[in-house]
């Protein structure tokens, strides 16, 4: 629906800017701008302008609907399959079977040790190692015992100022510098609570990755490494080319954001959080639009989500609003995208940018958003 054609103005006011606006960002990749109404005064000079939103209708999506939080695997170039990255990523999330001691170890022994125990492959980089001046019979003491082995490799690398990478569908042992240039690209859904925004804002989530994790590696810094918002079937994603241990770093933080998300409506296994609903306000204004979704939401959001469905959800008109109550958050997550496809949000005008940081590229900033979702 175009608001536009039914939109009346008094003569003493003329539209400046007029722009159509559709579900997404624009082919021109630029950020989208709320048209402008500007008033003339008496003197002929024109007041400050008033802002006129057009809605957009979002998809909507249901890949983020899980209460684990799980980072997306890509292929790359080289090789990489994705079984052998899957058996790598879940042995270094496994606690390690045995207790590591290693008492004056050559690095190069180290290797061969953790080539046995973790039955994946596992290689040293003795061109990086020449490079760096780094003896591959440089003595290692660690222990490390009721860890996992993603923490127990980075503790013992560390003691030796060495560092580690997947290349080639095997865990490489490599100096720093060498790490730095061998960059890998993972795909990261947003967490829970700004997944169900509509529209979403990642802006300020880029913003505290760049400058939480590995600050000096992102190419706003001058280094390599690159983070991007993209949107796919209604669904935003971070791509993101950085080093392993950065993206350790990343999907922890991510998964602590998800879980903090999804803390309000309690442990799974609880029995008091299973009689708890969770309580959800949703805008619609249009009064067509509330009715058909007050009388048909709760039966499609349960048809889709079949073990998650949640039968005793109530759905209410208050106002010009909807009152959704669940304790289900996979309802809430889909039922706030539906309202928001059904009865349109507006983009607010984009915010100022911030002459202090460079942020990187992504969808349009919003501003004033509510962190915990759709109003």
């Amino acid at each position: 629906m175009n608001h536009f054609n039914s939109l009346s103005l008094p003569e003493s006011v003329c539209i400046v800017w007029l722009g159509c606006i559709a579900a997404g960002t624009p082919a021109s990749g630029q950020p989208l701008e709320a048209p402008a109404v500007a008033a003339e005064t008496n003197e002929g000079q024109r007041a400050a302008p008033h802002v006129v939103t057009t809605p957009v209708y979002p998809q909507v999506s249901m890949a983020a609907f899980t209460r684990e939080y799980r980072p997306l695997r890509v292929l790359t170039a080289n090789g990489w399959t994705d079984e052998a990255a899957t058996a790598i990523e879940r042995k270094l999330d496994q606690v390690i079977a045995e207790p590591w001691d290693f008492g004056e170890c050559p690095l190069q022994d180290v290797v061969e040790h953790l080539r046995a125990a973790l039955g994946v492959p596992v290689v040293l980089d003795a061109k990086a190692c020449e490079a760096g001046n780094v003896d591959i019979d440089t003595p290692v003491s660690f222990q490390a015992r009721d860890t996992t082995t993603r923490f127990a490799l980075r503790g013992l690398l560390d003691s030796v100022d060495m560092t580690w990478t997947i290349v080639d569908g095997a865990i490489s042992v490599t100096t720093p510098d060498q790490a730095a240039g061998s960059l890998v690209i993972r795909v990261y859904p947003l967490p829970w609570g700004l997944a169900e925004q509509r529209p979403v804002d990642t802006q300020p989530l880029l913003h505290a990755i760049q400058t939480t994790v590995a600050p000096e590696s992102w190419d706003v810094a001058g280094g390599p490494a690159s983070i991007q918002a993209v949107e796919s079937g209604g669904e935003s994603l971070l791509v993101v080319s950085q080093t392993c241990a950065a993206h350790d770093a990343i999907a922890a933080l991510l998964r602590t954001l998800h879980a903090r998300a999804c803390a309000e409506f309690g442990d799974p296994a609880d029995p008091w959080a299973k009689r708890t609903p969770v309580i959800r306000i949703h805008r619609c204004t249009e009064e067509e639009a509330r009715a058909d979704v007050v009388r048909k939401l709760k039966e499609l959001c349960n048809a889709s989500l079949r073990d998650a469905a949640d039968p005793d959800a109530t759905i209410t008109a208050i106002g010009a609003s909807i009152a959704v109550q669940s304790r289900s958050p996979q309802f809430h997550a889909l039922a706030g995208q539906m309202i928001a496809a059904v009865g349109g949000v507006d983009l607010p005008p984009a915010p100022r940018a911030d002459p202090g940081f460079a942020p990187a590229a992504g969808p349009v900033p919003v501003a004033d958003q509510n962190p915990f979702g759709p109003e």
